[in-house]
């Protein structure tokens, strides 16, 4: 988006205001939405035609449940981009559309929403881009009343009125059986409901329709993470993966079916994985740094939690984690401090031996092995819809 005439005065300001934005990104990384959209707003009102500020904004609402106005900034954002001589980069074109995209679809505009994604896609290579599309292809070539039913029960699901969820996916079936997504979306929803043995053969069906959806296979695996039959759970991770290894949630989701088998270098390897597609994935910083807490690697552990707490400002398990971790370290210190205490002598005596024996100095009381407390239970990461894949 271009600028907008710059003043003197405002021109004075260019530096603080490149900190500010600097500080808005790291908090919209964060998911501190409510700072960073003060601060972009700070921006704005000091340069109205910022494009970055304009940008975040419009990230921050498609991230907020507000993806009218998010629609209706980037709408701006784009006819400006689209007149302006010369025209912006292909990269910050197809962010903007895929701006666009991501809320035309929150707003159950599927048809708009695919071909934004498709125009960003044409200008900038994306691995989100294109799972975003092959997606919604499936979904807009529906009947219209099958997608608007998949569209409805998906918006249950999120307002988390499961049964009638389940209601509106079972008519979407019922006018066609073979819908992927309708099959996904049912199973998801009787997945929270704590039904995993329903669920299973309707995400098994979908995967026989669509083999090559990659979150359909990650989200068959947390089923039998469910059923707490974890080697199953690593075989459809893995599979997920290999169809997407840019899929940072089905690493995540591994190493947590790794840690369950105890196959801790492999856990820690799926996680690390997930860290160099993702480094601000709090989920993957706190899984690393409680397996790495497992393994006794305290120093690390300690930097990942951390690490994890600061991408996410109260973040339970990552606060239970370290705390843990800081009971280990207590602990090791006192048995430190115990080994490197020397026994202490018994005390000479002079002349003739007394006839009482004198009694030996008691030594130190033996520690008591610190008791493990079991690590805090990590929920595996969800993935993409209701599944979170974060592209989002």
């Amino acid at each position: 988006m271009p600028r907008a005439p710059v003043s003197r005065h405002v021109a004075a300001k260019a530096a603080p205001i490149n900190t500010i934005l600097s500080e808005a990104a790291a908090r919209l990384e964060r998911f501190d939405f409510g700072s960073a959209l003060q601060l972009y707003q700070q921006v704005l009102a000091a340069q109205p035609g910022n494009a970055a500020a304009a940008m975040g904004m419009a990230m921050a609402f498609n991230r907020t449940g507000k993806p009218g106005d998010a629609l209706e900034l980037l709408q701006k954002i784009w006819k400006a981009v689209s007149t302006a001589k010369p025209k912006p980069g292909p990269q910050q074109q197809g962010s903007v559309l895929a701006q666009m995209g991501l809320a035309q679809q929150q707003l159950g505009k599927m048809g708009e929403a695919l071909e934004s994604y498709r125009q960003a896609a044409r200008l900038v290579h994306s691995d989100d881009l294109a799972r975003r599309i092959k997606q919604l292809e499936p979904l807009v070539s529906s009947p219209l009343p099958v997608q608007q039913l998949i569209i409805q029960g998906r918006q249950l699901h999120a307002q988390l009125q499961l049964q009638e969820a389940v209601k509106t996916f079972r008519a979407a079936l019922q006018l066609q059986q073979d819908s992927a997504e309708a099959l996904h979306g049912l199973a998801l929803v009787l997945r929270d409901l704590k039904n995993p043995d329903e669920a299973l053969p309707l995400l098994q069906k979908a995967i026989i329709l669509a083999p090559d959806r990659p979150e359909f296979f990650n989200d068959i695996g947390l089923l039998f993470q469910d059923r707490s039959d974890f080697s199953k759970a690593v075989s459809f991770h893995r599979r997920a993966v290999k169809i997407d290894p840019s899929f940072v949630f089905a690493y995540i989701n591994l190493g947590v079916a790794h840690k369950r088998l105890g196959q801790l270098e492999d856990c820690v390897a799926a996680y690390r994985k997930a860290l160099a597609l993702n480094p601000h994935s709090a989920e993957a910083h706190n899984n690393l740094g409680n397996a790495l807490r497992s393994m006794g690697e305290l120093k690390l552990a300690k930097t990942h939690l951390e690490k994890a707490l600061a991408l996410r400002p109260g973040y339970a398990d990552a606060q239970a984690n370290l705390a843990m971790l800081m009971e280990q370290e207590k602990d090791a210190k006192k048995k430190l401090a115990a080994a490197a205490s020397p026994p202490q002598p018994s005390p000479k005596e002079g002349g003739k031996k007394s006839a009482k024996k004198a009694p030996a100095a008691k030594q130190a009381a033996p520690m008591k092995e610190a008791v493990k407390k079991p690590a805090a239970k990590k929920p595996a990461a969800k993935s993409r819809p209701k599944s979170k894949s974060k592209a989002r």
